[in-house]
């Protein structure tokens, strides 16, 4: 299905949390090795970004919510043929009775260049779910299998730039409905729906003013699809559905309900690009398993785009964790932030910035975790600062003692720390590459002996000004 009409809607941004045990990417490639490999990719005349997801949780109840899944992103380059994926396992929230089920959620990102197919350059997103699952054993449930949603946006030969979004799925069903509605209701309509996949049900969704309530399990809608085009940029953008999952009291309100964002894509191609590319990250925390099995990507991520941020600070949603559900290893208020500004000189400066506002770990208590990187170019695209000024712990306190804060300058200050089960914790842990910087405030390197989680990154950034 390629939707091409131009829709709005308000996105959602919330504090979010997750009590799940996490892997992820280890943060810091080999400084420069994108640059090393870059002459083996096409360079075109194009900048490219893009993002996908499978899910986001927004709720009023403790221990419902949850970070985006499988969140994976391409920062900004030019280079035709580079990619991007994050998958996961499950998110299935209570863990008792769920109401929430979302399996094998895989995002991917990729850029590309078919000449034959009369595209100079451009760059897709996609996102799979092999099922969602919507109630529990009380109430209706809304089942969907093989649900994708991908965006695209490209530029032909003759550089005009391109947008589509397209999304599938396989069997709907809802089940678990008392009592039949009435013929021509709205609820009617997407109970006929369903048997026609996605598209019949977004649809019947349109023609029933974007929503229609499920008694019992919540209201469905229609989340967007979004196409611009511009001289200097398109954009796709697609969220293919948003529930509203009711409470254990099965109606609309009362403080315990949850909005569940199903599907999501963005890509987008920019043209025009002054002297570099910009691009990068910060964000909370990622951790590693002993096994290496990725559940979740990074936490509280936000990218910095190609073109920066026009002098504002863009933010992501704050989240939080507890490692593997063991209430050991507590962080809260994970957050990334990214900025990047280009002068009227020609010059251009940026920096990303990962956060965590408490960490505690066994008798040690960290507050105000800030991993800051940033990169100045002058005016003829040369690197004159590549630093990370701003990184902070803003207190570290041990057996209810504090030690103060620190930063990189004093961080060799910074008393013995003996956790049971901690191999090693490393502070302000820095990769400079030849036109990038990156570090992590905090690194935990859990003993082998320890089960779950055996390292830990918080506070992480990394950013770059590059040609490419």
């Amino acid at each position: 299905m390629k939707i091409r009409t131009r829709l709005t809607a308000g996105a959602v941004a919330a504090t979010t949390s997750i009590a799940v045990a996490l892997s992820g990417a280890t943060l810091l490639a080999p400084a420069g090795a994108a640059e090393r490999r870059a002459p083996e990719l096409p360079v075109t005349d194009y900048g490219y970004e893009s993002t996908a997801y499978g899910s986001r949780v927004t709720s009023g109840v403790a221990g419902l919510d949850s970070t985006r899944s499988a969140f994976s992103y391409l920062s900004c380059t030019s280079l035709a043929g580079r990619s991007a994926s994050e998958t996961l396992a499950a998110v299935s929230l209570p863990a008792e009775d769920p109401y929430i089920q979302i399996s094998a959620v895989e995002s991917r990102n990729r850029t590309f260049r078919d000449k034959a197919e009369n595209t100079d350059g451009g760059v897709t997103s996609t996102n799979r779910i092999a099922s969602v699952e919507l109630g529990n054993s009380s109430s209706p449930r809304l089942i969907i299998d093989a649900l994708r949603t991908r965006s695209t946006a490209w530029a032909t030969l003759g550089g005009k730039l391109r947008t589509a979004n397209e999304i599938s799925s396989g069997d709907i069903a809802i089940e678990g409905i008392t009592e039949e509605p009435g013929t021509g209701t709205p609820l009617d309509d997407l109970l006929e729906a369903v048997d026609g996949g996605i598209d019949e049900v977004v649809a019947a969704l349109r023609e029933n003013g974007g929503a229609i309530e499920i008694p019992g399990l919540g209201m469905v809608s229609f989340g967007f699809d979004r196409q611009v085009v511009k001289p200097r940029f398109a954009a796709a953008s697609s969220f293919v559905l948003r529930v509203l999952v009711y409470g254990p009291d099965q109606l609309q309100g009362g403080g315990d309900d949850s909005l569940v964002g199903i599907g999501r894509s963005w890509a987008r191609i920019n043209r025009d690009l002054p002297n570099g590319l910009m691009g990068g990250y910060g964000y909370g925390a990622n951790t590693e398993l002993l096994d290496g099995v990725v559940k979740v990507g990074r936490l509280g991520a936000q990218p910095l785009p190609c073109n920066g941020t026009e002098g504002e600070v863009y933010k992501a949603p704050t989240a939080g964790i507890d490692f593997a559900s063991a209430g050991q290893l507590v962080a809260d208020g994970l957050r990334g932030r990214s900025f990047g500004e280009l002068l009227d000189s020609g010059a251009a400066r940026a920096w990303t910035e990962g956060s965590v506002a408490n960490l505690t770990l066994g008798p040690l208590e960290l507050r105000g975790i800030v991993g800051k990187a940033n990169v100045k170019a002058d005016k003829a695209g040369k690197i004159v600062a590549q630093n990370i000024k701003g990184s902070t712990i803003g207190e570290i306190i041990i057996d209810g003692e504090s030690q103060g804060s620190f930063d990189p300058a004093t961080a060799g200050e910074i008393p013995p720390i003996e956790i049971p089960g901690v191999a090693k914790i490393s502070f302000f842990v820095k990769d400079k590459g030849t036109r990038a910087m990156r570090v992590s405030a905090v690194v935990i390197e859990m003993l082998p002996e320890t089960p779950g989680v055996s390292e830990v990154r918080l506070g992480n950034a990394g950013v770059f000004i590059k040609r490419y």
